[in-house]
């Protein structure tokens, strides 16, 4: 899903004097970024990867990114805010769900095709995946209606484990188009596992754990991909199911609460500090727009707000367009007129 940020920096000993000379950036209640990573967790990452992870971090608490997914084979979204808006979102998401699948109506090359053409308009490409059962014996990814059993991670001879192997090394030639173009990519795989909706965490953290590691191994390492940003989505309580520190880049949260536009400060806050303020913090999924006054109000620094597609866009129930004007017009929201080429 796509989202928006918008964040405040506050730190405690700024006077007014010193704010006015900061230029357009907020006096903030907290001081978000200091203790963020410096480098990404994969080694020589491509330069625009590097590039487009050191534009995160120097927004990180002073500007939030405005971001949508986008319905599977269109550019919906983006073309109804730009009718209705003027403007765009600096990032765009796409989703590799149906890439692979041997379907005759999709084009398997639609997420990364729809990824370059935005990384040319000096927009972020995010990219996530609705991974179907590995198997091949459904064309499903939710755990009550799949029975592939990921806990199979651990017998490399299993027909589990190679499937595993096989879907990952096919998004992989996907993923290495984009770097063969100098394209970076927000990547945010096997996302909400351990709320146990979806057969990577349908066994538990431990399965799932390995899992992820085993994908950015077989990603980075065996297939050497140098151009992704690896996010992890967090749920509450779900310490037992973090990859650690070395294989996550951003940590994501999704959250769905129809109508409700406030900043999610007490999510931001707690998960902020839950990895020590080494990790930016990113609003991955999000049916409503929070209101960019409450972001800034509250210091909630969501590195990037990512509104779903479909009606939490273009429908009237979970956004205005109203606040979708409102929003992308925001000095505090980051949209696509206002990024700077990362190209170069």
């Amino acid at each position: 899903m796509i989202i928006l940020v918008f964040a405040a920096l506050i730190f405690p000993a700024c006077k007014k004097d010193s704010a006015k000379n900061s230029g357009d950036k907020p006096i903030p209640a907290v001081s978000f970024g200091p203790k963020v990573d410096t480098s990404l967790v994969t080694p020589g990452s491509m330069v625009e990867t590097q590039r487009l992870y050191q534009f995160l971090k120097k927004n990180f608490g002073y500007k939030t990114l405005s971001s949508v997914t986008l319905t599977i084979g269109t550019t919906t979204e983006l073309d109804y805010l730009k009718t209705q808006t003027g403007k765009q979102p600096a990032m765009a998401g796409t989703d590799f769900m149906d890439s692979g699948r041997g379907y005759n109506w999709f084009n398997d090359n639609w997420p990364i095709n729809e990824a370059k053409a935005y990384w040319d308009q000096n927009g972020i490409p995010t990219i996530m995946w609705h991974w179907r059962d590995p198997s091949r014996k459904t064309e499903e990814f939710y755990a009550n209606a799949t029975a592939f059993d990921v806990s199979k991670i651990d017998d490399p001879a299993s027909d589990e484990y190679k499937a595993i192997i096989s879907d990952i090394d096919y998004v992989s030639g996907l993923l290495k188009v984009l770097q063969n173009e100098h394209v970076p990519v927000i990547w945010r795989p096997l996302h909400e596992g351990a709320n146990g909706s979806f057969w990577w965490g349908a066994k538990g953290p431990g399965p799932y754990r390995k899992l992820f590691q085993l994908m950015y191994d077989r990603i980075v390492n065996y297939n050497g991909l140098k151009n992704l940003i690896w996010v992890y989505t967090t749920e509450p309580n779900d310490a037992d199911w973090y990859p650690r520190d070395q294989y996550v880049d951003i940590v994501g949260r999704d959250m769905y609460t129809s109508g409700d536009h406030s900043s999610q400060s007490a999510e931001f806050n707690r998960i902020y500090a839950l990895y020590g303020g080494k990790k930016m913090v990113a609003y991955t999924e999000a049916g409503s727009i929070p209101d960019p006054d409450n972001l800034q109000r509250d210091g909630a620094a969501w590195a990037w707000v990512n509104i779903w597609s479909g009606d939490y866009v273009t429908g009237t129930t979970w956004n205005s367009l109203d606040l979708w004007k409102k929003t992308l017009a925001s000095d505090y929201v980051i949209t696509l007129d206002k990024m700077p080429s990362l190209k170069n």
